[in-house]
């Protein structure tokens, strides 16, 4: 350890000097540069923790080994700016949701930084969408003009080295303990990552603009630096390693906090287990553990009380009904979809082939129960979106692993057939995802974004509300589904456009967005015929369709979609009266009975003029 203090003294200083910057910045009031500034110190600081734990396991890398850590680098960033520059894609919902994240921490600091860092804590406790990662990207987004692609761009040059370079550090940690022949060590380590740049679920949400991969890189870290550690010592390094990672996973995405759960659960337990025979080792272990685990615990529910209490105890699935479709069966018959079916046999071939052989059994049964408990715990709250499966990846990958393994140790001639058979299938796999075919046996997820059909129209409608709309003549669009909804109108000229700032994000999901007061406030109401539904803003616009039959709005402008939808702009030409807040009050009786201060409370609220 020595040599590392040694070696990192330069990391000490440049990451005091980048502190020091952000003090004088906010001391000089130079708030434009604070968050970039911020930024860079969250990347260093993360660079660190890299280093450090490479340098603790003793991770040495080979000249070849590096060129394809370079490769994989380069030829993921390749695949993913191809697919930015040649697509007219309107990001919307989720595809959005971490850009405008961003803008507002920009804000946020452009105020100050006791501003910034208030929005940091403040997003991070609340258990909602945090901010976090919007540290990271900012040291090049800054530099851009600002458009939602520029910001993916910027977190993917950010990203994508450090979950490849975690990868790596957790791959040849694995492979001391994997025993096997030197230049077999050597094809595990190409094959491995052939297999995670080929794996469709990685890519699958990070296309459309979704950065919750990153939170691979802490998932990486974490079991490489838990992998063999047992608690007989106490390492203050690497247990406040443990807890940093821990907590920087979780604030990631809230959802991570089911992996967590999971993975500790076995670890804790495969401890207890392997030791279970030395009494004396275990009741160290025991006593180690006992007091970290308490100390840790106790900081958590510190930190992140309300995070932690609400990502556990909400019900989802009724605010979320797109997601509430099951429970575990039927997500594993989601996940065998999403990786296709002759992947999924692969993996399922490559865990039997681990629990068979005795050196592998305990990691591939820990894996398995690791798996059903995250299942387990996920879909007692909801089904998973394609984001929240990334929380699997490191089993699926773990059951490629073991196939490979399975390939060493067979015979020279059965070898070259399942070499064939492995890489026809990831290879193919990754192919039908690119080109969106759709088949049992492959990937549901798809690796090439789409066109936009509604592109052109959008682009009118959006132009048209740009000379229309002002403070005091705002709109608000009544549809929130995948082909129009408000996010594609407000997004489409990020961030150039004024729509955003006149028509609201809108509110659609049960238990989750408040009544919308400007169905009152605004001058524009926006619709489609036929009216598509994915939630309770079906009985908000099946009440407006009456207030339009009764004469309180006029139709001012049509534009014929794609699919024969067509997107309707009405003007509000009569004042509000307590008779159409009733009509809104009678069709949402139900959703006030569990949500009255989302609804009933929330137009009660609103006074005549």
């Amino acid at each position: 350890m020595n040599n590392y203090f040694k070696d990192i003294k330069i990391y000490h200083i440049i990451f005091l000097i980048s502190i020091f910057q952000i003090i004088l910045l906010s001391i000089l009031k130079i708030n434009n540069l604070l968050f970039v500034s911020c930024s860079i110190t969250a990347n260093i600081f993360l660079i660190g923790i890299i280093k450090y734990i490479k340098d603790k396991l003793n991770i040495k890398l080979s000249s070849k080994e590096k060129i394809i850590i370079a490769l994989s680098i380069f030829i993921t960033y390749a695949f993913y700016f191809y697919s930015i520059l040649n697509r007219k894609f309107i990001y919307y919902w989720d595809f959005s949701c971490y850009y405008n994240i961003q803008i507002q921490t920009i804000e946020a600091f452009n105020r100050g930084l006791i501003e910034g860092i208030r929005s940091f804590v403040g997003s991070t406790y609340s258990g909602e969408y945090g901010n976090f990662l919007s540290f990271f990207p900012q040291i090049l987004f800054h530099f851009t003009n600002k458009s939602i692609d520029n910001y993916i761009i910027s977190f993917i040059i950010i990203f994508i080295p450090y979950v490849i370079y975690s990868f790596t550090i957790l791959l040849k940690e694995i492979e001391k303990y994997i025993l096997v022949k030197k230049v077999e060590k050597e094809l595990l380590f190409l094959y491995s990552f052939i297999l995670l740049l080929l794996f469709p679920l990685l890519h699958g949400v990070l296309i459309l603009g979704q950065p919750d991969f990153f939170g691979l890189t802490f998932i990486f870290l974490l079991i490489a630096i838990t992998f063999k550690y047992d608690f007989k010592k106490i390492e203050i390094d690497r247990l406040i390693l443990i807890f940093l990672l821990t907590f920087m996973l979780i604030i990631c995405r809230r959802w991570y906090l089911y992996w967590v759960i999971s993975y500790y659960i076995v670890y804790i337990s495969n401890i207890i287990i392997t030791n279970y025979n030395n009494k004396k080792d275990l009741f160290k272990i025991l006593k180690n553990g006992l007091i970290y685990g308490i100390t840790v615990i106790v900081l958590f529910l510190i930190t992140l009380f309300p995070f932690i209490k609400n990502t556990i105890l909400n019900n989802y699935s009724s605010s979320y009904s797109f997601y509430s479709f099951g429970g575990p069966l039927t997500e594993i018959n989601s996940q065998i979809k999403h990786l296709g079916l002759l992947p999924f046999i692969i993996i399922v071939s490559g865990l039997i082939y681990g629990i068979i052989n005795k050196k592998y059994r305990r990691y591939s049964i820990s894996i398995i129960v690791e798996y059903l408990i995250i299942v387990i715990l996920f879909t007692k709250i909801q089904n998973m979106g394609l984001h929240h499966s990334l929380l699997l990846l490191v089993n699926y990958l773990y059951g490629f692993y073991m196939f490979i393994i399975c390939i060493f140790n067979n015979q020279k001639n059965l070898k070259k057939l399942l070499y064939i058979l492995l890489f026809t299938i990831i290879i193919s796999n990754f192919l039908f995802g690119y080109n969106n075919k759709k088949s049992l046996l492959f990937t549901d997820i798809s690796l090439k974004v789409e066109d936009d059909k509604n592109y052109n129209e959008i682009k009118k409608i959006n132009k048209w509300l740009e000379n229309n709309l002002t403070d005091t003549n705002r709109g608000y669009l009544i549809t929130h589904n995948n082909t129009i909804n408000p996010d594609k109108i407000r997004n489409f000229k990020t961030p150039t456009s004024n729509v955003k700032k006149y028509m609201p994000y809108g509110s659609a999901v049960i238990g989750v967005h408040k009544f919308p007061l400007e169905l009152f406030t605004s001058k524009y109401i926006m619709t489609t015929t036929p009216f598509e539904s994915i939630s309770v803003e079906e009985k908000y616009n099946n009440v407006f369709k009456e207030l339009v039959d009764s004469g309180i709005f006029k139709l001012v402008k049509e534009e014929q979609l794609k699919n024969n939808i067509i997107f309707e702009i009405y003007e509000r030409i009569k004042p509000v009266t307590e008779e159409e807040k009733n009509k809104y009050l009678d069709s949402l009786k139900e959703e006030s009975k569990e949500y009255k201060n989302l609804y009933e409370d929330i137009i009660n609220s609103y006074t005549i003029n």
